[in-house]
C-alpha cells in the first residue's frame, strides 16, 4: 500500500473544517464554542454528538466514538484509513501527495469500491439527461410524457436530474466501457442484469424515463425508471410501470429517502418534513414550493428512514395518505415508526383517488396547503376511526 506524503495526512485534517464536513450527516446546533446534534452511529432522542470544529474533533458520548474527521469518514462510510484520505481529498478539492518511493515503486493507490460506484452513477445520469433533450423519436417520446401527460416543464427535469435510457439496451455499456469503466463496477452497480447478453453489459433499464436518487449528502446511489409507451416488451408479460434500482453496496432502499440531501437544506426546527409516496409526487411538491418534501423507496417506511429524519431535527413530520382503506391501514403503519424514533407526526387525508400531483395540478399549492393544514396528531387519528 503507498504511503502518503509527510506531513499530507495532518495537512488534510487540517484544511478540513469538521462543521462543513459532519453537517450533511447530522444537523448540527450551536451549544456554546461547540456543535450539537443526534448521533450518526447510533439511535437516540436526546442529542449527545459534539463537534468541536475549533480543534477537529468529535466526541459521541452515547456511543463512545470520537476522533477527527478521517476517524469520522471512516465509521460513517465505511472505509479504511486511506479509503477514508481519499474521500476527504476528493470531497474538498485536495490533490493527494504520496512519498515519492511509494508512489513509483509501491502498488497503486486503491480506490474504495463504493467510490467508483458513486462516479458510475454519475457518469450515467449525466448521459440519460443528454439522451432525454436528445431530437430524436425515442427522446421525444420520454419529453412528451413529460410535459404533455404529467404536466412537469423542462426546468424542472434539469434541476432533478431526469433523464431518459435508450431501448437499445446495451447503449449505456457501450458509453460506460469508453470511460474506462471496469467491468467489475459496471457488474456491480445494478445498471445492467446480472448476466452479460452475448458478452456485453445488457442495462435493466430499457426505454424508460429516468429519475435519479441521492443519498443523504447528494451523492447519485441509484435510479427509479418509469415505463414509457417505448419500453420494450419480451414475452406476454407486461413491464412493470417502475423499475427500481437493485441493492447495491451504495443504495439500500430502508437508508434512503428521496429528495432528502434538498430537503435539509431547508429544515429546522420550525419546519416539518412533508411525507409523500411517491418520487413524481415529491418533484412536483418541490417545484411548487413544498421544499421539505421528501419519498421513500417503495410503500414501507422503516424506522432507520424515520431516524434519518429526526436527525435532522424538524419540527414534525406531516404525512400525506390516500383517502382509501390502504391510506388509512398505511397510516396506521406508520404510528409506531414514528413514535420509536421521537418524531411528532401529523396525518393529512387526501381526497379518496387523488394524490398530491393530482392536487396541486387542479387546486395549486393553496389547495394541499389546506389538506397539509387540516392535518391530525396520531392520537386523533386512532381516536376518529
Amino acid at each position: 500500500m503507498p504511503m502518503f506524503a509527510e506531513n499530507f495526512v495532518e495537512d488534510i485534517k487540517d484544511r478540513v473544517d469538521l462543521y462543513d464536513l459532519i453537517s450533511p450527516y447530522v444537523q448540527l446546533k450551536k451549544s456554546g464554542a461547540k456543535w450539537v446534534g443526534l448521533s450518526p452511529f447510533n439511535q437516540e432522542k436526546t442529542p449527545s454528538f459534539y463537534v468541536d470544529s475549533n480543534k477537529g474533533f468529535f466526541h459521541c458520548f452515547s456511543s463512545g466514538e470520537k476522533g477527527d474527521a478521517i476517524s469520522f469518514v471512516q465509521k460513517v462510510e465505511n472505509l479504511t484509513f486511506p479509503e477514508a484520505v481519499e474521500f476527504l481529498a476528493n470531497r474538498f478539492g485536495i490533490p493527494i501527495q504520496y512519498a515519492e518511493n511509494s508512489r513509483n515503486g509501491g502498488k497503486p493507490f486503491q480506490k474504495s469500491i463504493k467510490s467508483d460506484l458513486y462516479r458510475v452513477h454519475e457518469l450515467a445520469m449525466t448521459w440519460f439527461a443528454e439522451r432525454f433533450f436528445e431530437n430524436n423519436q425515442e427522446s421525444n417520446v420520454a419529453k412528451d410524457y413529460w410535459q404533455n401527460k404529467r404536466k412537469f416543464s423542462l426546468e424542472v427535469a434539469k434541476e432533478f436530474g431526469v433523464g431518459y435510457s435508450p431501448v437499445d439496451r446495451f447503449a449505456l455499456g457501450r458509453h460506460l466501457e469508453n470511460q474506462k469503466i471496469s467491468d467489475l463496477i459496471l457488474s456491480k452497480s445494478g445498471l445492467f442484469n446480472e448476466k452479460k447478453q452475448s458478452g456485453k453489459f445488457a442495462c435493466r433499464f430499457c426505454g424508460r424515463l429516468m429519475i435519479p436518487i441521492h443519498e443523504k449528502i447528494g451523492r447519485i446511489c441509484g435510479f427509479t425508471a418509469r415505463e414509457l409507451s417505448v419500453t420494450p416488451t419480451w414475452g406476454d408479460k407486461k413491464p412493470p410501470k417502475y423499475i427500481n434500482s437493485p441493492e447495491t453496496p451504495i443504495f439500500l432502499k430502508g437508508e434512503l429517502l428521496f429528495n432528502l440531501h434538498q430537503a435539509n437544506k431547508e429544515i429546522s426546527e420550525n419546519k416539518e418534513f412533508l411525507l409523500v409516496e411517491g418520487q413524481l409526487d415529491a418533484i412536483r411538491c418541490s417545484a411548487e414550493g413544498f421544499k421539505t418534501v421528501v419519498a421513500p423507496q417503495g410503500t414501507a417506511f422503516k424506522e432507520s428512514q424515520a431516524m434519518l429524519l429526526r436527525k435532522s431535527n424538524p419540527k414534525g413530520v406531516v404525512c400525506l395518505l390516500d383517502g382509501d382503506d390502504a391510506g388509512q391501514k398505511a397510516a396506521f403503519g406508520y404510528i409506531p415508526t414514528f413514535l420509536s424514533s421521537g418524531l411528532d407526526v401529523r396525518f393529512a387525508t387526501l381526497p379518496q383517488g387523488k394524490d398530491p400531483d393530482q392536487i396541486l395540478i387542479e387546486n395549486g399549492a393553496k389547495g394541499l396547503q389546506e389538506i397539509i393544514d387540516q392535518g391530525v396528531s396520531s392520537i386523533r387519528l386512532c381516536s376518529s376511526i
